[in-house]
This record gives structure tokens, C-alpha cells and sequence, in this order.
């Protein structure tokens, strides 16, 4: 699981990251990326050290619950790991939209499209080779 820390929760954080970040297409998901600025949202108390992600599946998506939270598990647990090696800079919040999945898909295309995408940002810190 995420870490309390490294979670985008608050529906303005997410509003503010729409707003003012910018948009990386993948195959299965779209990133958008928001370089922290404190001294633009004063009052909310952000953080130049602050690393913040949210995962995102819509309805019009997948209707079933179960799929939705099933794919965001996944993409979260990519997030996760990341986090936990210290693979992406700080100063950052990402939302992660996902776009409808084929059937046959696994974790390991998602995760795979996920780093293409974060490649593309260059929030990665240092490179990781999956064996």
C-alpha cells in the first residue's frame, strides 16, 4: 500500500494538479504532473520535499467496482515500489488517469507503460532495469 505521505487525497490537490501540471500519454494511462510550488498555494501548506500520487478510474471506465479498484491496486503498487527505492524526485504530485484496459492486459504491461510515461516526465531519479 501507498504510504499515508506519498497519497493525493484532497479533491482540491487533485483540482490544483489539473489545473497546473502537465499532461504524458501512455498506452493504458495518462499522467499529469505538477511540479510543487508553495509559494503559490500559500495556505495549503505544500512542501518542495512533497512526492504525491493519485490514481484515478472512472466510471464511464469500468462500471464494475471491483475492476476499477483492482486496476488502481496495480497502479498503485507501481507507485509504491518506486516510492520505496526513492526512484522519483520530490516536489512532485502525479495524478494517474487510467484509459480502458484489453482483457489480456497484466501488471507487467501496466507497469511497463507506467515507467514509459514516467520516463517521459523526468521525475525518475535514477534509472531502474527490471530484470
Amino acid at each position: 500500500m501507498l504510504l499515508q505521505k506519498n497519497r493525493l487525497k484532497r479533491k482540491r490537490d487533485f483540482d490544483i494538479t489539473y489545473k497546473n501540471g502537465r499532461f504524458f500519454r501512455g498506452t493504458y494511462i495518462t499522467i499529469k504532473v505538477w511540479k510543487v510550488d508553495p509559494e503559490a498555494f500559500p495556505k495549503r501548506g505544500f512542501s518542495a520535499e512533497d512526492l504525491k500520487v493519485g490514481v484515478v478510474v472512472g466510471k464511464k471506465v469500468y462500471k464494475s467496482a471491483v475492476k476499477r479498484n483492482r486496476i488502481k491496486r496495480q497502479v498503485r503498487e507501481v507507485f509504491r515500489l518506486l516510492a520505496k527505492e526513492r526512484a522519483m524526485k520530490n516536489g512532485f504530485f502525479v495524478v494517474c488517469m487510467v484509459q480502458p484496459l484489453p482483457e489480456d492486459v497484466t501488471y507487467d504491461k501496466i507497469e511497463k507503460d507506467v515507467m514509459r510515461v514516467l520516463t517521459k516526465t523526468n521525475i525518475l531519479s535514477k534509472s531502474i532495469h527490471k530484470k
